[in-house]
């Protein structure tokens, strides 16, 4: 049975507190008033061995230099990294925090970092093995990129930062904010990813084993890999999937848009206004409709039933007709006109034996369904011609109807 009784939430995380939490307390530490010892490296092809304090690196020359990190290396603090330099570290210990700026760059194999990871102002970090026990914060224009190793926290990307992830393991979440771009391929994000403010996640290969959240005008495009829980749009966001396995369901609210050409989920529902477009894919449970969003089928496979409790459902295609079964299917304390369809999608896929549900009046449904028999408009088309044919539709008071997935 299904009952009126999920209710969308953000999660507790959010990406703009991570970010301002951690980015103050690389401020805090900057200005420390404490007086630590400082070890300078401006020469290429020197070997850090112990320092009991920081170790900094370039900053007092122009040229690229490049300094190593190995198994006898044990940094007391921070490690900073400045002008064109590289840190190369493939064994031993940084204590403190990590710090790459201004064009500098650093190359990880091995070895551990038990602090925070900073690149920033151009910056850039290949990992490729070793552990980093804190946070990995990549900011203004700088890039990422890691194929092994450990983060035990988490990564957060923004400030027009680009990062790439082929393998390895991020312990906690990825959060993407302000033009950062996250394209994966591989590895595995354990604990979620969240976007913000025009922000981009590019899924074509590994695994997200928790919830994927837009917000902001962000994008999230998916084309193969497997996401383990949920994939929710809110506000202004958008999420293209092309390909791939959501093992949970897809939502989508606020004026967020999904657009759905393959791959393979379990149910979808759309909520406020919304805009869902389902061209093809598979989902294996049921499809629902709510608030005032608007949700077009022209392909793809919908293994369960359509709900519509409000908002509008159109289905594009050939020979489309409905018939009645039942005009008062009562389900969870709700009336419901049940009717079956026929004909095919635009694709050629066959909806004959279809059940679809439209909400009645009399338990606050205000949805509609228009079965149009042409080809869907693409949204320039539809604001040229307006075609909606409207051929079944339930009128009464607006509420918001939400409705639980089959499990």
């Amino acid at each position: 049975m299904r009952i009126p009784s999920i209710v969308l939430t953000r999660p507790a995380l959010t990406g703009r507190a991570f970010i301002v939490s951690t980015v103050t307390l690389l401020l805090l530490s900057a200005q420390s008033s404490v007086v630590r010892a400082q070890t300078y490296f401006d020469t290429s092809g020197v070997t850090i061995g112990t320092t009991s304090g920081d170790a900094i690196i370039g900053q007092n020359t122009t040229n690229p230099i490049t300094v190593y990190g190995n198994n006898s290396t044990n940094i007391g603090l921070y490690a900073y990294v400045y002008n064109n330099a590289t840190f190369n570290i493939s064994g031993g210990v940084v204590n403190g925090v990590t710090n790459t700026k201004n064009n500098s760059n650093l190359v990880m194999s091995g070895g551990l970092l038990k602090d925070d990871l900073y690149t920033d102002d151009d910056s850039s970090a290949t990992i490729t093995g070793g552990s980093v026990k804190g946070n990995v914060i990549t900011s203004n224009s700088s890039s990422l990129t890691l194929s092994g190793g450990i983060f035990s926290k988490s990564l957060a990307v923004y400030d027009d930062s680009i990062a790439n992830v082929n393998g390895g393991t991020i312990t906690q979440y990825a959060i993407l904010d302000t033009n950062g771009v996250l394209n994966q391929t591989g590895g595995n994000i354990i604990k979620g990813v969240e976007t913000y403010t025009n922000s981009a996640f590019n899924l074509s290969g590994g695994t997200v084993s928790n919830y994927i959240q837009t917000s902001d005008s962000s994008s999230f495009v998916f084309n193969s890999g497997i996401v383990k829980a949920e994939i929710t749009a809110f506000s202004m966001s958008s999420i293209l999937i092309n390909g791939g396995t959501v093992t949970a369901n897809l939502f989508t609210a606020d004026t967020s848009s999904l657009r759905m050409t393959g791959g393979t989920a379990n149910s979808l529902q759309s909520f406020n206004s919304s805009f869902v477009s389902f061209v093809g894919g598979t989902l294996k449970g049921d499809l629902f409709t709510s608030d005032t969003s608007v949700v077009n089928i022209s392909g793809g496979k919908i293994k369960g039933s359509l709900w519509v409790n409000g908002g509008s459902l159109s289905l594009f295609g050939g020979d489309l007709m409905t018939q009645l079964v039942n005009s008062n299917f009562v389900d969870g304390g709700l009336s419901y006109s049940q009717y079956t369809l026929s004909g095919v999608l635009q694709d050629g896929t066959s909806v004959a034996g279809k059940n679809l549900y439209l909400l009645n009046p009399s338990s606050g449904g205000t949805g509609s369904l228009a079965l149009v028999n042409a080809p869907e408009p693409t949204p320039l088309a539809l604001l040229g011609c307006g075609l909606v044919v409207a051929l079944l539709s339930s009128r009464g008071a607006f509420g918001q109807i939400a409705r639980r997935f089959n499990r």
